[in-house]
């Protein structure tokens, strides 16, 4: 396998395109086309943790933070990117970042934090915007299979999911407007008002055919009207590529009449953070003491006091990292406490009598997120050694 192949996988699990703009994820360094001798897992990517892949006989460290956030105008090796950077390019070992894409997935690092903390019901706290796209085409009905036959491979392709919901479409055909997961033609041509259809004037596509066309329906120089089911999908917008080629590969017209309109939908499956419920609702100095054992803080900072928070805990908010910022959805998610990482002094201030504000510490917080990628990979490759990093990457120390 090529380590382009091995990023493939982890874009097909955590796609790029939802990273946050500011962050800086994938291939940063090495030959996508070398073959991967073995893959070496890591919280960051610092010099030594190259010279233990090199040990181990790795060629390829994934690590969960990107070594490069800003550009680099020397390699002189006086800070530690670009020790490591220099120690990835003299070693031929290549690094891929995955972030802020992993932070937005689900599963992620986030439902990962969930699960540590024996969570159930577990949902994104912040959904991401403008991430989904309708799809709208034009099916000629002259064979009653055509339009369940596009359908289909454009949910192959990615289309169509929608929540917990799959093969999700809109279609307006043949006098009537119908909404439907899987729909049969001739169930469709029995329904009545009864059953909440919408009378409609049926659709109708108009075109010539012109010289060296090659039309599906009708014939060169001559005007035609066909019959058409107008057939509606949503789409992720970094799916949007595949179900473009399913669609042309899959409609009967030669060249197939199509509009994509990027919508305000917000997507259930991709953003930042998580909630879930506790099994058991707790006391909240039991909660905190759970989450410092679960994320083995050295130091487990939190606010309001015992006395002016909140008695128990039965929901709770995650947020991998920074994620002071998540307080307000937390609270409309209906959350108890939020369990994240890196908050300054005056955000403690925004901890009330409704919603504790608890700080494990930014690598603590991200502690899970190793096992979480190498499960998926395992799960992926067996062709070669997928390891986990014995080296300790976080910076910040405590004195006991």
């Amino acid at each position: 396998m090529q380590i382009h192949q091995v990023a493939t996988l982890l874009d097909q699990w955590a796609p790029q395109a939802y990273a946050e703009d500011w962050d800086n994820t994938g291939l940063l360094v090495g030959d996508a086309s070398a073959q991967c001798s073995g893959i070496l897992i890591a919280h960051d990517s610092l010099e030594r943790v190259v010279h233990e892949a090199v040990d181990r006989g790795c060629n390829l460290v994934v690590a969960f933070h990107p070594i490069v956030f800003k550009g680099i105008k020397k390699f002189t090796g006086k800070g530690h990117v670009e020790r490591a950077v220099i120690a990835a390019i003299k070693n031929d070992v290549a690094i891929y970042a995955i972030h802020t894409a992993l932070d937005k997935n689900l599963p992620g690092v986030n439902t990962a934090m969930c699960k540590a903390l024996g969570l159930t019901d577990i949902e994104v706290l912040i959904q991401e915007p403008k991430s989904l796209l309708k799809l709208t085409t034009y099916v000629p009905n002259n064979n009653p299979d055509t339009v369940d036959t596009v359908a289909a491979a454009l949910y192959q392709a990615g289309a169509g999911h929608i929540g917990k919901y799959a093969d999700c479409s809109f279609r307006e055909d043949a006098g009537y407007l119908v909404t439907s997961l899987s729909r049969k033609r001739d169930a469709a041509s029995s329904m009545s008002a009864e059953n909440n259809d919408v009378k409609r004037d049926t659709g109708t596509g108009t075109f010539t055919p012109q010289a060296e066309s090659n039309p599906a329906v009708g014939s060169i120089g001559s005007p035609e009207d066909v019959t058409e089911t107008k057939l509606s999908v949503l789409v992720p917008m970094h799916k949007k590529s595949a179900v473009q080629k399913a669609l042309e590969y899959s409609h009967p017209y030669e060249t197939v009449a199509h509009e994509w309109v990027l919508t305000e939908n917000k997507w259930q499956d991709k953003g930042m953070g998580a909630v879930g419920n506790l099994t058991k609702p707790m006391s909240t100095e039991a909660f905190l003491q759970l989450a410092k054992e679960t994320f083995q803080a050295g130091a487990l900072r939190y606010a309001p006091s015992l006395d002016s928070g909140p008695d128990t805990i039965s929901r709770v908010a995650v947020l991998g990292g920074s994620g002071v910022f998540a307080a307000g959805a937390a609270r409309a998610a209906g959350a108890q406490v939020l369990v994240t990482g890196d908050l300054k002094y005056h955000d403690f201030f925004g901890a009330d009598e409704n919603l504790v504000l608890c700080d494990v510490g930014h690598y603590e917080s991200e502690r899970h997120t190793c096992e979480l990628i190498h499960a998926y990979l395992v799960d992926k490759i067996s062709t070669f050694a997928i390891l986990l990093s014995h080296t300790n990457t976080n910076p910040v120390n405590y004195l006991n």
